[in-house]
């Protein structure tokens, strides 16, 4: 493995990812064969309708990737954790797969993050697992907390990323709320008399 320290145009490149990687001041890049084999059985896995053992390297994708780039061709490269959310997103039975095998770990990763009273915890059941129901709450309270403290900036990032997560039309209303708070705290009223518009519309 490779370490490198962002650029400037590579840390405002990867911010929209989620406040988690705006923390850091390095990735790796993970050149290993291991991974790019991983990835290919990924593939592989789906092209024969192994859904299940798919959705299964996607997640140990996720737990091991943080902070990594990987290679998707020459010269470039991709978060993986995007990566893998991505790919979930685009292909509904992998990720009805992936649900139906980690949903009851999300439930309790946001239970014990609850109980914890910390963000870490709402950070990891988040990152691990946000493309669950329970990932999106565990986003949604993590942008609630980032705005009482202040940080607009990453309450925005994180708050784009939930608007695309697949159950996000179940939860627009307090998207939307949260999204004005945002406006509202970062001067632009412009922006949150429309978002209050858009929520008095549902």
């Amino acid at each position: 493995m490779k370490r490198c320290v962002l650029t400037a145009g590579l840390a405002v490149a990867l911010l929209w990812i989620g406040p988690a990687v705006a923390q850091t001041d390095s990735v790796t890049i993970d050149d290993q064969p291991t991974t790019e084999q991983n990835l290919g059985r990924i593939n592989d896995l789906r092209r024969a309708g192994r859904q299940d053992d798919a959705a299964d390297l996607l997640q140990e994708l996720i737990d091991d990737a943080r902070f990594m780039l990987i290679t998707r061709g020459e010269g470039l490269y991709i978060d993986a954790e995007l990566w893998a959310r991505e790919e979930l997103r685009r292909d509904p039975a992998l990720l009805a797969s992936y649900r139906d095998r980690f949903t009851a770990s999300a439930e309790r990763a946001l239970m014990l993050a609850h109980e914890d009273g910390a963000m870490r915890g709402l950070r990891e059941a988040h990152r691990r697992f946000g493309m669950t129901r329970p990932g999106l709450d565990a986003g949604l309270t993590l942008a609630g907390l980032l705005l009482e403290q202040g940080d607009i900036d990453a309450a925005w990032a994180l708050l784009d990323e939930l608007m695309r997560h697949p159950d996000q039309l179940e939860e627009q209303r307090r998207l939307l709320y949260l999204q004005a708070v945002c406006a509202m705290l970062a001067g632009d009223t412009e922006r949150a008399a429309d978002l209050a518009e858009q929520i008095r519309e549902r």
